[in-house]
């Protein structure tokens, strides 16, 4: 019992984490300035936040997909990120790539969640979607997600400021 407790402290650290690292990208640039390697900073941050956010929920609930949607969103992020402060061919063809995985990873982690819910249920699972720990955890992937639009919008910004 111990062990299991300790591994439920491990992800919510992890959870914790994750959010710290968005929120110190985002705010990033509000708090000094809005130089280009700033930026870089600011959204290597939000990636490994979105990312680490994303591993530590599909802790909680395996075969949901949730890892996929947030490592799907940072390779975006990312993506969109670099074309937005180097626009060049190399940088292009780059993109293309984080963009494929990106939709790869977002869509077969939405199509993974979307399917989880269409299996026949039965106690366990009612008791656990019924559970507001479960439902709390889908809500900080919300707010994460949004946390990581406000970042694009920053690091858009951030562009047409220079």
């Amino acid at each position: 019992m111990s062990g299991e407790k300790s591994n439920k402290d491990s992800v919510l650290e992890g959870l914790a984490l994750g959010v710290g690292f968005v929120v110190v990208g985002v705010s990033l640039p509000f708090l000094f300035s809005f130089d280009s390697w700033l930026i870089i900073i600011s959204t290597v941050s939000i990636v490994i936040g979105i990312m680490g956010f994303g591993i530590e929920l599909e802790k909680f609930g395996k075969g949901y997909g949730t890892g996929d949607i947030f490592l799907g969103l940072a390779f975006l992020l990312l993506g969109s990120a670099l074309l937005a402060m180097f626009p060049n061919t190399v940088t292009k063809i780059i993109f293309l790539i984080l963009l494929l995985l990106g939709i790869f990873g977002f869509l077969g982690g939405i199509l993974k969640f979307l399917n989880s819910k269409q299996k026949p249920a039965d106690k366990s699972s009612v008791k656990k979607n019924g559970d507001p720990a479960f439902v709390f955890k889908y809500v900080i992937g919300a707010i994460v997600s949004i946390l990581g639009c406000a970042a694009n919008i920053v690091t858009i910004l951030a562009f047409l400021s220079n």
